[in-house]
């Protein structure tokens, strides 16, 4: 009686691991040395083949040949039992299709009846190499130059080619140098500051060392990140020594008569109309009051954020290199505010085809409904006069009939 419990209890054990090991999300795949004992259907739905198709085969042939070797070297060792061999790695299985599975792959050994038998778990992480596959095209085809540094000693890990060409190193020298030493020595003692205590740094200016000598100016943003547990530092750079030097040839050009720009400096600092003046990165270069009280550019208590798109405004103005007028809202501490601009590009005083910034001026579109309607008054009440005058006169021209 117990031998027969014995075995309907194994024959249900055995049907509860059938069930399990046909519904799991995961293929399985259980080896005795080259040889496939079983697979589950989700490895047979995943890559095409039939059981019959997979078990009548080595398991090397369903490996992409850029993983052949590492497999073998992997499962040979694996059999001699050595320990130090890692027990997940990632790797491409060829489909029967023709088409990649990229999968992570865990492995275990036992010993059955004395063999040694592999079992696999096998995830599909096709959809995740997608996604990594497009964040390192971002990554290496970016415009700004992006590098990851290890944060104790500076070690650089990876370039893009953005960087390469801003500091004029290739990929391989980078490797014998360190962050620190691209950084020019004014500015080294205030980044390692921040990067001592975590500080993320958000579009600072900096100058750094070119291979060449040449000292280049950057926009640089940096960020620490835990990378299989050392601290790193992603940091981007872009290369503003040309906008720069359009700030200073902007301000030289302002300068050049002191008396005329301070006059009119005066003038549009006190001016009603709000005025400013922009580089390409949308710094302020000139802000007058009125500007500054509307906005509250020095109070950052005040919640100032536009509804209209005003890059998009600022870009067709310097894209068309002419004046453009808007009509632009803006949410200025809840409440909606209306806006007429009129935008115009400024150009390089030593080449006038290359435009280095935008100015503009403003005016709130309630004003202008009030100076409308001033006038609308004021010319209501001329007619009216108008018309008090030409009665008087046809009231004398009939008494003049009436005497002759």
């Amino acid at each position: 009686m117990d031998g027969l419990l014995n075995r309907r209890r194994e024959d249900k054990e055995r049907s509860i691991e059938s069930e399990v090991l046909k519904n799991i999300d995961s293929g399985i795949i259980i080896l005795e040395a080259y040889k496939i004992l079983y697979v589950n259907d989700w490895i047979c739905k995943k890559t095409g083949y039939t059981k019959e198709e997979i078990l009548s085969n080595e398991i090397i042939k369903y490996v992409h040949p850029d993983y052949k070797e590492i497999v073998l070297n992997y499962h040979k060792r694996r059999l001699e039992e050595d320990s130090n061999i890692p027990t997940e790695y990632e790797l491409k299985i060829l489909k029967k299709n023709g088409k990649i599975l990229w999968a992570n792959a865990k492995a275990s050994t036992t010993r059955v009846n004395g063999d040694i038998n592999i079992l696999f778990l096998i995830t599909d992480i096709t959809p995740l190499k997608k996604i990594e596959e497009n964040f390192e095209n971002i990554f290496e085809f970016s415009p700004d130059a992006i590098s990851i540094s290890r944060m104790s000693d500076g070690k650089i890990f990876r370039i893009n080619n953005a960087f390469s060409e801003i500091t004029g190193y290739t990929k391989s020298e980078i490797q014998k140098i360190s962050i620190f030493d691209c950084i020019s020595e004014e500015n080294k003692i205030e980044i390692l500051e921040s990067m001592n205590k975590n500080i993320p740094i958000k579009h600072k200016r900096i100058t750094i060392n070119h291979k060449s000598g040449e000292k280049i100016i950057v926009s640089i943003s940096t960020k620490p990140i835990d990378i299989y547990n050392d601290v790193c530092l992603i940091t981007i750079a872009r290369d503003v020594t040309d906008i720069v030097l359009h700030e200073s040839k902007i301000k030289e050009a302002l300068n050049k008569n002191i008396t005329l720009y301070s006059a009119l400096a005066t003038l549009f600092d006190n001016s009603a109309y709000i005025i400013w003046v922009r580089d390409l990165e949308r710094n302020f270069l000139f802000a007058n009051k009125t500007m500054k009280n509307t906005f509250y550019i020095n109070d950052p208590t005040k919640k100032v954020k536009p509804i209209t798109n005003i890059i998009e405004n600022d870009n067709k103005v310097i894209q068309s290199g002419k004046g453009m007028t808007f009509t632009e809202e803006v949410l200025i501490n809840g409440e909606k505010r209306v806006f007429n601009s009129f935008k115009v590009p400024i150009f390089d005083c030593e080449n006038e085809s290359k435009i280095i910034g935008t100015a503009g001026m403003a005016v709130e579109i309630a004003d202008i409904s009030y100076i409308n309607e001033r006038i609308n008054n004021f010319e209501k009440h001329a007619q009216e006069k108008q018309n008090i005058i030409s009665d008087i006169l046809n009231s004398i021209s009939k008494i003049n009939k009436v005497d002759q």
